[in-house]
């Protein structure tokens, strides 16, 4: 929008000056109230506008005070229009001045009113401003068209200006911007879809799928949503039961999702290097202790319930869930090893949850060891026993823990099975051949050269192109043979 009543300055390019910041909290409150007015606005769920930034304006300050004598002027004081006489028109050309047309179709300039100091050569401020409401809706409902007939409408009741109480002008927004192409409004511009159709594997986003028409003239035509410049968008990971490795790229780098952003240039802020990897985890170990700490908990596992209203909900130790409680039962002597196992703090792949006896002179399942631990799985569950199959501290027995004593024994019954296997084998073969005390190399050897060295021998003579078997199998190497009689050189080819 063109403000006809601030002189362009090359402060006001800045946005870190003190006039960029005064001139816009300025042109910001009375744009607020102005649209707080309206009613067809307001029930849009209006928030606000923004300045984004001004630069140099169009419209010469010094031709904005002049009117005709042939058009309807709204301007409480004028001045004459100079002539070139030399050229026999008017040297202030329209272009130059702010002018609506009246309903006849006619130019009407429009003149200031009050007081209003310019310069000589000052040149009107444009400035770009981004009007915010609360809710994203569709062209049907309301589009850009119907805001600027709002906007200069509004305009037009005030004729554009703002007065304070001694007849100061303290604002003045043109309204003949919009019709000579000056100033236009327009919906935000948005982002591709490409890039978040084709996020690394594992990965997806919470841009709503839904489809919208693109015009008020073609409703039937609709295409996915897009987000417009400035929204922001989470980006997570597929699975619920994963989260993102690294979270540095927004405000909050506890959530586990990477929020970003629709820029002007019509891209997703997404990072080019070091984009994160998905990777499961597991609650934290307070979350899924016992029935009473997980009974009222969402936990990962179950959001798949919560964002499907046609499935039943699963309690978390339900089998389709998978979650195990991680309170051992009371006979087994253990409890959580918190020098080890923080309880509050949520675990990755791979992580271990330790326990301890209670007892610390007992060993597990009568091992040297007090302790044990279980993993955290890829499917982001803990790898901790059923009830009533936890392991137990007894009395230590043997500096050997459990499993070795077991794997030894397990070693030992094969290693037996094997050597009796072996002996039986070795007796059969030995009865075998008692009185069988010929030469094996006559009996064996030689006869089975032989059968080899026929079948050599017939192969050779059998599969030549020339030999009877070939000429009673294939007749057409007896008739080329005939009709190439006496050629020296000819060759078959079969």
């Amino acid at each position: 929008m063109e403000v006809l009543s601030q002189p362009w300055h090359p402060d006001l390019f800045w946005p870190n000056t003190t006039m960029f910041k005064d001139k816009k909290i300025q042109l910001e409150k009375e744009l607020d109230d102005l649209y707080m007015n309206s009613t067809l606005i307001f029930n849009k769920k209006y928030v606000r506008s923004v300045v984004i930034k001004f630069m140099k304006g169009h419209f010469l300050l010094k031709h904005q005070t002049t009117t005709t004598t042939t058009t309807t002027t709204t301007t409480t004081t004028t001045t004459e229009i100079t002539f070139d006489r030399n050229r026999g028109r008017r040297s202030v050309i329209d272009e130059m001045r702010d002018y609506e047309y009246d309903y006849d179709g006619n130019k009407k300039f429009i003149g200031k009113r009050g007081y209003w100091p310019y310069g000589e050569e000052e040149y009107s401020t444009k400035a770009w401003v981004e009007h915010q409401f609360m809710e994203d809706f569709s062209v049907l409902d309301f589009d850009y068209y119907e805001f600027q007939e709002e906007h200069v409408a509004l305009l037009s009741e005030r004729n554009g200006q703002w007065l304070d109480d001694s007849d100061n002008l303290t604002l003045w927004l043109s309204q003949g911007c919009y019709t000579s192409d000056k100033c236009r409004v327009a919906d935000l511009m948005r982002c591709s879809n490409i890039v978040l159709e084709n996020l690394p594997l594992g990965f997806t986003h919470e841009k709503p799928k839904k489809m919208v028409p693109t015009s008020r003239e073609t409703p039937d035509f609709k295409e996915e949503y897009k987000l417009p410049v400035g929204a922001e968008l989470n980006i997570k990971c597929l699975e619920h039961h994963q989260k993102i490795t690294i979270d540095k790229w927004d405000n909050d780098p506890d959530d586990m999702i990477m929020t970003v952003k629709c820029l002007p240039s019509f891209k997703f802020d997404l990072p080019r290097e070091d984009f994160p990897k998905c990777r499961s985890y597991c609650p934290a170990p307070r979350r899924l202790w016992n029935e009473t700490t997980y009974k009222n908990e969402i936990l990962p596992l179950q959001k798949i319930y919560t964002l499907d209203p046609s499935l039943v909900f699963r309690e978390a130790t339900h089998q389709e869930v998978g979650y195990r409680t991680l309170q051992p039962n009371n006979y087994t002597g253990l409890i959580l090893y918190e020098d080890k196992t923080d309880f509050d703090e949520e675990r990755w792949e791979g992580d271990k949850i330790y326990y301890i006896c209670i007892n610390d002179t007992l060993g597990l399942e009568r091992g040297a060891s007090p302790e044990v631990a279980f993993r955290c799985k890829t499917d982001g569950t803990y790898g901790v026993p059923l009830d009533n199959y936890w392991p137990e501290c007894n009395i230590k027995t043997t500096t050997a823990k459990t499993p070795i004593l077991n794997a030894v024994r397990f070693s030992m019954v094969k290693s037996d099975k094997d050597l009796t296997e072996y002996e039986i084998w070795k007796d059969y073969l030995l009865a075998q051949s008692q009185g069988d005390d010929g030469d094996l190399f006559l009996k064996v050897t030689v006869p089975f050269v032989i059968i080899i060295f026929i079948c050599l021998v017939g192969c050779l003579l059998l599969t030549r192109h020339d030999s009877l078997f070939c000429q009673v199998c294939n007749r057409d190497y007896e008739v080329k043979q005939m009709q190439n009689y006496g050629h020296g050189d000819y060759v078959y080819e079969g």
